[in-house]
């Protein structure tokens, strides 16, 4: 609806069949309308700004995230990382029973009150850290099945709650 600004094939073959639009502080991730939209076994820094460009850091939405099948997910790490305008993220969708790792996946998202991940499985996670991390203030939604059995079944939660304030 507004102007694109810049966009990017985010495809790994680069055969333009996931694009990235920009129009102001928005970003779309779009499907090329032949499929859904695969993540790669490795999710690390998928939407971080440590690895290209500073638009991460002021982008205040990202559309398109339910179209992104995360089912085959093994890494989970730093997502969201430095994603420090967006408001809201539409990830409780997102089947995530195969990650082993989330490591900060939301780290300094400082202006999203809240994210639901209450539909997770993170059955399969045996590494969890800092998750979430410097995010003021900040709920997450986890599912109710796995709060009481996250310090058992994960082998590593170092600083779970780290820097969780009420």
């Amino acid at each position: 609806t507004g102007t694109v600004t810049d966009s990017w094939d985010a495809s790994l073959t680069q055969d333009g069949s996931i694009m990235v639009y920009v129009e102001g502080t928005v970003l779309t991730i779009a499907g090329n309308g032949s499929g859904g939209i695969k993540a790669n076994e490795d999710a690390s820094w998928m939407f971080s700004d440590v690895n290209t460009t500073d638009f991460f850091k002021i982008a205040t939405e990202i559309n398109g995230l339910e179209l992104i099948d995360m089912s085959d997910v093994i890494y989970a790490n730093r997502i969201f990382d430095r994603c420090q305008a967006v408001t809201s993220l539409n990830v409780g969708g997102w089947n995530l029973s195969k990650a082993q790792t989330i490591d900060t996946i939301f780290q300094y998202c400082q202006s999203m009150p809240t994210v639901n991940v209450s539909n997770w499985d993170l059955s399969s996670c045996t590494d969890i850290v800092k998750f979430p991390l410097i995010l003021f203030p900040f709920s997450v939604e986890f599912p109710e099945r796995i709060i009481p059995t996250l310090s058992t079944s994960v082998a590593k939660t170092k600083d779970l709650w780290f820097l969780c304030f009420s």
